[in-house]
């Protein structure tokens, strides 16, 4: 039988590896060679000429091949060359920018390199990065629009951050690339690296031509970024060899795109005749009407009639039941309907056959609609499957159980897991779990599905039990092993069997849950179906038992794996955090190896060696020990040392010698050597400073005396209270001579007034308690009978073998004198300063008499509300005077709005407001010991950001203004107002109890409560 399929020219086949080779070399390599050479050439002339045809070839190609994907995607369905068609061609996009906006094109008031150079380098990115994401797309699907929205909100984002110079910058002008812009191509060679490899790894997927085109493609992609990052300037070789690259790349992408949309398609459409005389199925394609059009091979075997027989006539008659009517007949109905997708199981009586007709769309090219009918004989089939629904719940549960193990992680998971399969199968009215954590009896009740509440006492009784039937079943249970047993009146003596028979149930089964051969739990089964236990069903639940114990293993072996491993992990930091917080200079050595394992940071501080300077024994003892005889004897004695350590098992000291540290300095040094197995912890003591503290102090004591006989400083020594040594430069403070101070009491000095006796006596205690100095100053009387204010700093020395005190003077009158003076200043500073705040405040009452005094007494109780949290005294005392001027604002609000006796409106409100911010700015250009300007300004700020004028939050409020809101809220509540009469203290503090914590600070609030409430404290008035 011919077919009526017309034939589908094909072009011939080059036959032969040369005839293929001919074919590759001049499809492949030919065009883009002769156009890089067209553009070399165009070079010769001028840089820009060639720039402009190389970018003009490149962004050419690209759009060639978007178009040409875009049309045939319908075609093709090839998501992944979509994909890649549509990045090249919103690249070349950019690329288009790059080329008009190229130095020499004077499109841009600059003509500088780098706009165009951050284009390129935003295209290749673009392009590196969409490409590296792409053989997502050779399995998934991609929705043309959304990919066109993203990449076109990426290009259009790179271009307004070039357009508006946030882009980092890629070239200088006179210098050259940018490091940025050298790194940026090298991560796009990295990324277009990582992209080849995917392919490499995902070419299973790919027609071996399309991979070789795109990978040859980023292999010229990689080269030409590589020649992109040499070049200083634009007109450079380098930038030559880049662009011709480029073009190559593209050339690449655009044949294996073209290759996979029109060359491969229109190949497999020539095969398309053949293909269906190949479907073993009869296959139709009929009119909406049923009247056949076209069948193939099968469907003139089926019904034994040659393709003209079948051509106009109904499919019904000869592929349907022909002892039904066509009006009646489900296939011709729904075709008729103009139902295009569907499948309807035809059954035919005689002879008694049962047919699928699978009904697909079919358009012709005139837009006339058809339906193509494929009809399958799935008779057996149904027979098959009808045995098969028998079997398929019992399988199911098996499934269903593996899918579990596979998705639970603990034990407890499981059980639920499989319990919840069980119930859902509906198969046993009846069942539970009981497990063990010992593997011993009783096994307690897990989970349980269709005993009423007082019932599963008995059944926890009867699992406790080893004489009762439960009991007796779960001690004869074996690995694997499941024990099915018929429910009988017989065994009525037992209360958890009395309640099965009352329940109708028949038949039950036992199934054994092992861990590690143990037996760990059991699952009862309980079934009211005689015959259900069959030996299909057991050795279905054998094989569920079989899998839920061998998962229940995997899961103990791995809870002991990973505590072991925890438990090491564990071990293993402690040992490392002890190891490197470690005083002690420590190294950590494998004997058997000779490697350097580890150095702490103190070792590392000590002799400044790191583990890259000694990774092993010899470099250690080359660095180490600088004398070939010194590393000769110290190995001897590291080898005995190792040899007495594996013998005797207990460290091993090593004697005092000198190590050399890194900055070539030496350490006088001992070593304590513990080995464990091969590896050797080594601790080391230093000595050096103990040694030169040894010299020093010998050294010290010659000079001592004499360092003192010369101090400029005067200093004696006191002993038992008496002078026992004076340097020259004391003799000379005071006017007294050696003789005339020496063994006289160090209080014969001074004024015998108490209080200055006991400042001596107070310090003498101090040192005798140990403490190692004090300070303290003493009125002593000079020669001439003049007194003088000697400061003291003792401390208690070793003087010719006993304990004494040697005491530094310095004379102090003059400063003393000038002390004083400095604080009478400022004390005449601050009394000016608070009568300025006064007068102020004074200012500020005069404009709102309704509340005259209203900052004074905000100001007196921020003070005593400081004072009760504990500030000091100072600090307090400054809130009163803040308090004098903290409203200094309203010299801003009109006197209408300050004295109205009615309550404001909003926008009044909004001017007596601004009087926070008004006070700010009346006072932030004069210099005040505190920040009095953003105290005031912040006065009315509330601790959850609702308070003005900036919506300060919490520790964002300064701690004084805190302290004043809460000072201002109980004045302002509790004094009368022009416009309402004084709410009293009470009304006062419900305020500050009910918003504590959200409009004011807790602190406060507490500290003004028990200032009020505990302590009593009155309101000023």
């Amino acid at each position: 039988m011919q077919s009526n399929t017309p034939p589908i020219h094909m072009h011939p086949k080059l036959t032969g590896a040369s005839g293929w080779l001919r074919r590759w070399a001049v499809g492949s390599w030919l065009p883009p060679l002769f156009v890089s050479m067209v553009c070399l050439l165009g070079a010769q002339f001028s840089y820009l000429l060639f720039h402009a045809m190389a970018e003009l070839v490149s962004i050419v190609i690209a759009f060639t091949a978007l178009i040409v994907a875009t049309n045939s995607r319908g075609f093709t369905k090839n998501h992944f060359v979509y994909y890649v068609a549509t990045v090249i061609g919103w690249c070349a996009g950019l690329d288009l920018l790059h080329a008009l906006v190229f130095q020499g094109m004077h499109l841009l008031p600059t003509n500088s390199a780098n706009p165009p150079t951050e284009l390129w380098i935003a295209a290749r990115f673009l392009q590196a990065a969409a490409l590296l994401v792409s053989p997502l797309f050779l399995k998934h699907v991609i929705r043309a629009v959304h990919l066109h929205v993203v990449l076109g909100l990426i290009t259009a984002c790179l271009v307004w951050l070039i357009a508006t110079d946030h882009f980092p910058t890629m070239y200088v002008d006179g210098q050259g690339l940018t490091p940025l812009k050298i790194y940026t191509e090298y991560v796009i060679i990295l990324m277009l690296s990582a992209t080849l490899f995917f392919y490499w790894r995902m070419r299973a997927v790919m027609s071996p031509r399309l991979f070789n085109y795109i990978g040859a493609a980023l292999v010229a992609m990689i080269f030409s970024e590589f020649a992109f990052t040499q070049y200083v300037s634009v007109i450079a070789t380098a930038n030559l060899v880049g662009h011709v690259l480029k073009i190559f790349a593209y050339w690449f992408i655009y044949l294996g795109l073209v290759y996979s949309t029109l060359t491969r398609p229109f190949s497999m459409l020539s095969r398309v005749s053949s293909t269906f005389d190949s479907i073993p199925d009869p296959t139709l394609v009929v009119t909406l009407e049923g009247a056949v059009l076209q069948a193939n091979q099968a469907a003139c075997t089926w019904v034994n009639t040659p393709l003209e027989g079948l051509i106009e006539h109904a499919s019904h008659n000869l592929f349907h039941d022909p002892s039904v009517a066509v009006q009646s007949c489900p296939v011709c109905v729904r075709i008729a309907s103009g139902e295009a997708l569907f499948t309807e199981v035809v059954r035919i009586q005689q002879p008694e056959r049962i047919l699928e007709c699978n009904i697909a769309p079919y358009q012709i090219d005139n837009g006339f609609q058809a339906r193509v009918e494929v009809v399958r004989d799935i008779t057996e089939r149904d027979r098959a499957s009808k045995k098969i629904q028998d079997l398929t719940y019992l399988y199911e549960m098996l499934s269903a159980t593996n899918r579990a193990i596979v998705r639970c992680n603990t034990r407890g998971e499981l059980l639920a897991a499989l319990f919840d399969t069980m119930v859902k199968g509906n198969a046993f009215p009846m069942l539970f779990i009981a497990m063990t954590d010992t593997g011993a009896q009783p096994l307690r009740i897990i989970h349980a599905h269709g005993f009423s509440i007082e019932h599963l006492s008995d059944l926890a009784t009867s699992l406790a039990s080893t004489q009762s039937v439960l009991g007796r079943l779960i001690q004869n249970l074996e690995a694997g092993k499941i024990i099915s047993l018929p429910v009988t009146e017989k065994e009525s003596d037992d209360p958890w069997v009395d309640y099965l028979y009352e329940e109708k149930i028949t038949n039950r089964a036992v199934v054994p849950l092992m861990v590690d051969n143990r037996l760990m739990g059991v699952m009862g089964l309980y079934t009211r179906d005689i015959k259900l236990f069959d030996a299909q069903q057991l050795l279905l639940l054998e094989q569920m038992s079989s899998d839920v114990s061998f998962a229940l293993s995997s899961m103990h072996a791995s809870e002991r794996t990973e505590q072991a491993e925890q438990s090491a992990k564990l071990s293993e930091h402690r040992f490392s955090e002890i190891f490197d917080a470690s005083p002690s200079p420590l190294q950590l050595m494998n004997v058997k190896t000779g490697k350097m394992l580890g150095l702490n940071r103190a070792f590392q501080l000590w002799l400044g060696y790191t583990l890259n300077d000694i990774p092993n024994e010899q470099a250690w003892f080359e660095l180490a020990y600088p004398t070939a005889q010194l590393q000769t004897q110290l190995r001897a004695a590291w080898t005995q040392s190792i040899a007495n350590a594996r013998r005797d098992h207990r460290a091993q000291n090593s004697p005092e010698f000198s190590i050399q540290a890194k900055d070539g300095s030496m350490r006088v040094c001992t070593g304590s050597m513990t080995l464990v197995g091969d590896e050797a912890i080594i601790a080391w003591t230093d000595l050096s400073d103990i040694r030169a503290k040894e010299r020093e102090l010998i050294a010290s004591e010659k000079h001592f005396r004499n360092m003192i006989e010369q101090s400029v400083a005067g200093i004696y020594v006191r002993r038992n209270g008496r002078f026992v040594y004076v340097n020259p430069r004391y003799c000379e403070i005071t006017g007294w001579s050696p003789h005339e101070l020496l063994d006289h009491s160090v209080l014969d000095f001074t004024t015998s007034d108490p209080d200055n006796i006991q400042n001596i006596q107070n310090a003498w205690a101090d040192l005798e308690a140990e403490s190692p100095s004090v300070t303290y100053s003493v009125p002593v009387k000079h020669k001439s009978g003049q007194w003088l204010e000697l400061e003291l700093h003792a401390k208690a020395i070793d003087w010719d073998g006993q304990i004494a005190h040697i005491v530094l003077v310095d004379d102090i009158t003059e400063r003393k004198r000038q002390e004083e003076k400095i604080a009478q200043y400022v004390r005449q500073l601050e009394g000016s300063m608070e009568s300025t705040l006064r007068a102020i405040s004074s200012m500020v009452d005069m404009r709102d008499p309704y509340t005259a005094g209203h900052e004074r007494r905000v100001g007196l109780i921020a003070s005593e509300i400081a004072h009760e949290m504990g500030w000091a005294t100072e600090r307090s005392k400054s809130l009163e005077l803040i308090g004098l001027v903290h409203d200094i604002g309203k010299i801003a609000v009109p006197i209408e709005i300050l004295t109205k006796p009615t309550r404001l409106t909003p926008l009044e409100m909004q001017l007596v407001q601004g009087h926070a911010q008004a006070g700010y700015d009346i006072l932030k250009n004069v210099s005040f010991p505190l920040p009095i300007a953003d105290i005031i300004g912040q006065h009315h700020e509330r601790m959850d950001g609702s308070g003005y004028p900036k919506g300060l939050k919490g520790d964002q409020i300064l701690a004084e203004a805190r302290v004043l809101a809460v000072a201002d809220v109980l004045e302002s509540m509790s004094s009368h107002r022009p416009y309402r009469a004084a709410l009293g203290i009470d009304a006062a503090m419900d305020e500050l109890k009910k918003n504590r914590s959200t409009l004011y600070d807790s602190e406060v609030v507490d500290a003004a409560i028990r200032l009020i409430e505990t302590k009593n404290y009155k309101l000023p008035t």
